[in-house]
């Protein structure tokens, strides 16, 4: 049986953008994001804010990752942006933020995985897995 590289790399994108897009909905309920992200809602309303920028922010990097998956002239792009904001992301929650590392453990598992696969993406010609 032969798995064509394009077509893994697809579907994990496709998956892990809807993922990471789903987390866009915390411009609509950002306490709900806190409490199921990081296990501490606030009422405070500057990280309510802070929370929906955020989880705007993380949105776009899914939906981008949707856009990379479905047109193949802007997948590395689109890769390797979600990557760079992801190993940002991991970077500042095992610097700053260790106290939630396992609240977020999930989250900086698929982060990670996105970070290798565009790094894998780089460095791998395009070429079919046997």
């Amino acid at each position: 049986m032969t798995i064509n590289k394009e077509k893994l790399l697809i579907l994990f994108m496709l998956v892990t953008g809807v993922m990471t897009t789903l987390v866009g909905l915390g411009l609509l309920a950002p306490a709900q994001v806190q409490q199921a992200m990081f296990g501490a809602p606030s009422d405070n309303s500057s990280a309510l804010l802070l929370t929906r920028a955020w989880s705007g922010l993380v949105g776009l990097m899914g939906i981008l990752l949707i856009i990379g998956a479905r047109r193949p002239a802007l997948r590395t792009f689109c890769l390797n942006v979600s990557g760079g904001s992801k190993a940002m992301f991991i970077g500042v929650i095992l610097i700053w933020g260790q106290a939630y590392v396992p609240t977020l453990a999930g989250a900086l598992f698929i982060d990670a995985l996105v970070v290798l696969v565009a790094i894998a993406n780089q460095v791998q010609p395009a070429q079919r897995l046997t």
